[in-house]
């Protein structure tokens, strides 16, 4: 809270000389090396907004493609629900930090990276198309489109999200419990905020 992070530095390494291993202390230690050395290879940071557990910034850029990065800060949520047989059992998931795309992928970020556009939603009657998420891909087209942009963004590191990372984040740190009761359990409600399929 003071932000001396060089003493914060030296206290959580004397702590993990004295228990090695304190996993609080381990994290702790990670965010104040973070912070000390802030830069993060091939994004930049939009501004001073940290998240105090990591020490990531909220939000960054990827330089060079004009694309933004949201921070998925680190935490516990219960998976799974009871109303429904194919999500049983509820169980707890823990979910470390992550960066997701805060926009879908773009057709003109797709364009730049594969060199082509296979989109249906685009040319003279769409012309703000580079603007819209791609579409018409598939899981492999998806892959290659992560190997080109790990090799052209230094740091790279880009991947899909895993199932429990993209419900953790659509959940926006609300729990189930939290969604109105008429929603849960109700796949009519539930198709009145949100494309499914059973």
């Amino acid at each position: 809270k003071r932000r001396d992070w060089e003493a914060a530095q030296a206290e959580f390494r004397t702590a993990l000389e004295l228990i090695p291993g304190n996993h609080l202390a381990r994290r702790r230690l990670k965010m104040c090396v973070r912070r000390l050395n802030p830069h993060l290879a091939g994004f930049e940071a939009i501004d001073e907004h940290v998240e105090l557990e990591t020490g990531l910034p909220h939000e960054v850029n990827v330089v060079d493609l004009g694309t933004s990065m949201i921070l998925v800060p680190p935490g516990e949520f219960d998976m799974g629900s009871d109303a429904w047989s194919h999500s049983r059992p509820v169980h707890t998931v823990r979910v470390n930090a992550f960066y997701l795309g805060k926009y879908e992928v773009t057709q003109g970020l797709w364009k730049a990276i594969m060199g082509e556009n296979p989109s249906a939603h685009q040319g003279k009657d769409n012309s703000g198309a580079k603007r819209l998420p791609v579409e018409r891909v598939s899981w492999d087209d998806c892959q290659q489109f992560l190997r080109r942009l790990n090799e052209r963004v230094e740091g790279g590191g880009f991947r899909l999200p895993t199932e429990a990372e993209w419900e953790y984040a659509c959940r926006a740190g609300r729990p189930e419990s939290q969604f109105p009761a008429e929603i849960q359990g109700s796949p009519e409600r539930l198709r009145s905020i949100a494309w499914y399929r059973n």
